[in-house]
């Protein structure tokens, strides 16, 4: 089984993830699409104390869900001088097991063009304002971050990978 790494891992928070912020920063819950009838909600938080446009960065999830410490991240992200928008690949739902996270995450790769239009609808989000946009991501998000920039060849304009399952093949990298 190749989750057998995982087995006694949680969704705790680490010493990355309780960092606090010393800028001042905007952070909320966002609704950057609606697709099929479902609107596609995330966590966007941006430095408040200068204008923009900042640099947009596409934040995307590992396996557990867009959680407590992926919105810490994003923060850290805003307070850099960033606009981070989290995206949420599962809806709103969290895994607390290793057994939920695997669930979750393989049901929503049975539907890759699904996740392929959110992060797609995240980027249109963040390059309203002609800024430029990254990815970034972790696990399962780490290969969502590889996805997005071979998804959006001429727009990403950085992808950033934190592990994760990831596409190796010549002719899909070009």
């Amino acid at each position: 089984n190749r989750y057998r790494e995982h087995a006694v891992d949680a969704p705790v928070s680490n010493e990355l993830s309780e960092v606090s912020v010393s800028v001042t920063i905007d952070a909320k819950m966002v609704d950057y699409a609606t697709m099929n009838g479902h609107t596609a909600k995330g966590y966007l938080s941006r430095p408040s104390d200068s204008t923009g446009p900042f640099p947009g960065i596409i934040v995307i999830h590992e396996w557990w869900g867009l959680n407590d410490n992926i919105r810490s991240m994003t923060d850290q992200l805003a307070a850099a001088g960033y606009q981070a928008l989290a995206v949420d690949l599962y809806n709103g739902r969290l895994a607390e097991t290793p057994e939920d996270a695997r669930r979750l995450m393989s049901a929503s790769l049975e539907n890759r063009d699904v996740l392929t239009e959110n992060v797609r609808q995240a980027y249109s989000y963040l390059s309203s304002q002609k800024q430029k946009v990254g990815t970034i991501g972790w696990c399962f998000g780490g290969g969502w971050s590889l996805n997005t920039a071979i998804a959006l060849p001429e727009d990403i304009d950085a992808t950033v990978i934190y592990y994760g399952r990831l596409v190796s093949e010549r002719d899909v990298l070009q």
